[in-house]
């Protein structure tokens, strides 16, 4: 090798910036929000199937819509219809707000039952997709789905 060779110095600064590349990924690997919407989402997805057979059994369906009630506020309806199309009342229905893109943003909102028709109103404080995960529940029976927003 000559004196005064530039290799053993450009292999020393390309191992450092390869170990500063892999320490900047493991602690953003480490420290950074996992994504994750549910705390309980193994159990959630060991049951996934018998819920789907129930849902099917009980023959609900979930309908929604929105309002646009002022600067990210969203006047939110839903109606819980039996198998024939008649309107169920009096069930528990609840709504998480998701924005799938960030986290920090959920909110989880009981709606009011008003003759069937259960209402509340969301902000979404940012603007993009969000996601509504309505949940109803009646007589231990629940069924549950998710609706894509744009706001």
């Amino acid at each position: 090798m000559k004196k005064g060779s530039k290799w053993p110095l450009a292999i020393g600064i390309s191992l450092g910036v390869v170990f500063a590349v892999n320490i900047a990924f493991l602690s953003l690997a480490l420290w950074s929000d996992d994504g994750l919407t549910d705390r309980d989402y193994y159990e959630k997805g060991l049951k996934y199937g018998e819920r789907i057979k129930t849902e099917r059994e009980l023959g609900w369906t979930l309908r929604l819509s929105t309002v646009a009630g002022g600067t990210g506020i969203k006047d939110v309806k839903v109606s819980l219809l039996d198998r024939d199309g008649g309107v169920i009342q009096g069930a528990m229905v609840t709504l998480l707000v998701m924005r799938p893109a960030t986290g920090g943003f959920d909110a989880v909102h009981e709606l009011k039952d008003e003759a069937g028709l259960y209402k509340g109103q969301v902000v979404l404080p940012l603007e993009g997709w969000w996601d509504l995960r309505v949940t109803a529940t009646l007589g231990g029976k629940s069924v549950e789905e998710t609706f894509r927003l744009k706001a």
